[in-house]
């Protein structure tokens, strides 16, 4: 955008509530997006483009925008191909809405106040989510419990916060734990950072109680690469990093003692019958997935078709059929084929390229958000979410982007 343009308050206000709006409509309904974002978006576009900029000069724009612009075309190519168009149609809809709302945010939200605001925001929202789902959580506790039962691990499938599967609802909330986090790192009110360690505590103690195998170790990879990467690239914050992590994992650890025999459980991986089926599950849906691309190698069977082929393709199998692929990495080259295996690779590749260029620089806010992006990812590999919920996506590409894009200082959002 032009120096003029940039710094008028009325049109940076007026992008950063539509942003929040989007968000808002988003986690309702994202092909709500259709009517209500993307007519707003050409608006803004056209009044950009009126006064003399169009969006970001070549030198602003990085690779993994770039890369985005090919994973757009890919996915309408694999939708075009896809063994059931239908399904395809709605899975392609919900990549490239979540990639113009990226793109939104890339061009018009520029400035480090407005960042910090959302994160604040965000913060809250998570702990309010979080302190209701730990409503859920007793009421889930107290059915079982009062028939007898002391270990919750083997009853997941019962417990199901905002009717949502526990596995689903934890990763949403794993999107949002960097939040709090980047707030109490910059945040400089001894008040306020006891709110956001507050809200972050509610968050550990929320996904704890889901006893999610993949989700404990997502956490604990969140919280090494954390402390690692302050270790390495700012080192004269990490006395602080390492206090915010004990004054929020002592009084997690603290709830969690009534329900401490069902974390020991969930600890050990594989310990339990229910655990090992559930291991045993997740191989063959991961063979499954391989012989659906070798079936389909090109294009794969199409966004949003895993559950069609996976039925109509699948192998000799025991037990309770299930349409999530479990691995997000092999769902790509299942419904996309090798053309969205190289795509999504090289969106990884510029992803950790990027990560680590701008932690070299010194930013807090690149080693929270790159720390959870590598949890993510490997949460992944346990349980595939991303393609799945729309909630997900949307916090992923907001964490993206908060990873690439370059900050503006000299600009507050409500003065």
């Amino acid at each position: 955008m032009n120096g003029g343009l940039i710094h008028n308050k009325k049109f940076n206000l007026l992008a950063f509530l539509s942003m929040g709006l989007f968000l808002l409509i988003g986690f309702i309904d994202i092909f709500s997006w259709i009517f209500i974002m993307l007519p707003v978006v050409v608006c803004f576009y056209v009044y950009d483009i009126r006064h003399g900029a169009v969006y970001l000069t070549s030198g602003e724009i990085s690779c993994f925008d770039y890369i985005l612009y090919t994973v757009c075309a890919v996915e309408l190519l694999c939708c075009l191909t896809s063994v059931y168009i239908p399904n395809s149609i709605t899975a392609t809809l919900k990549i490239l809405l979540s990639i113009a709302f990226y793109f939104f945010i890339r061009t018009f939200i520029r400035f480090r106040s407005q960042f910090a605001f959302l994160y604040k925001v965000l913060s809250i929202v998570a702990g309010i989510l979080s302190l209701i789902t730990l409503f859920f959580f007793l009421l889930h506790r107290d059915r079982f419990y009062s028939v007898g039962f002391e270990n919750l691990t083997d009853f997941r499938s019962h417990y199901r916060p905002f009717g949502q599967l526990s596995n689903n609802w934890a990763t949403m909330l794993l999107c949002l734990v960097p939040f709090p986090i980047i707030s109490i790192l910059e945040s400089g009110y001894r008040k306020e950072q006891i709110c956001y360690i507050c809200m972050e505590i509610l968050m550990l103690v929320a996904i704890l109680v889901s006893f999610s195998r993949g989700a404990y170790i997502a956490l604990f990879v969140f919280f090494a690469m954390l402390i690692t990467f302050f270790c390495i690239y700012k080192r004269d914050m990490l006395k602080k990093a390492l206090a915010i992590c004990l004054c929020v994992w002592l009084p997690t650890l603290l709830c969690m003692l009534p329900e401490r025999k069902s974390v020991l459980i969930t600890c050990f991986m594989n310990h339990t019958v229910s655990q090992q089926r559930s291991t045993a599950g997740r191989f063959v849906k991961w063979k499954e997935a391989i012989n659906i691309f070798g079936l389909f190698p090109a294009t794969g069977v199409g966004g949003g078709n895993y559950a069609l082929a996976s039925d109509t393709y699948r192998q000799e199998r025991q037990g309770l059929f299930t349409s999530y692929a479990t691995n997000t990495y092999l769902q790509v080259a299942a419904e996309k084929g090798i053309v969205g295996v190289i795509v999504y690779g090289a969106l990884v590749l510029s992803l950790i390229y990027i990560g680590i260029h701008q932690m070299k620089k010194g930013e807090l806010r690149s080693i929270v958000f790159f720390s959870i992006l590598l949890a993510l990812g490997v949460r992944e590999v346990t349980f595939s979410s991303f393609f799945q919920k729309e909630n997900m996506m949307i916090l992923c590409f907001l964490i993206m982007v908060s990873l690439v894009q370059p900050l503006e200082d000299n600009y507050e959002l409500f003065k």
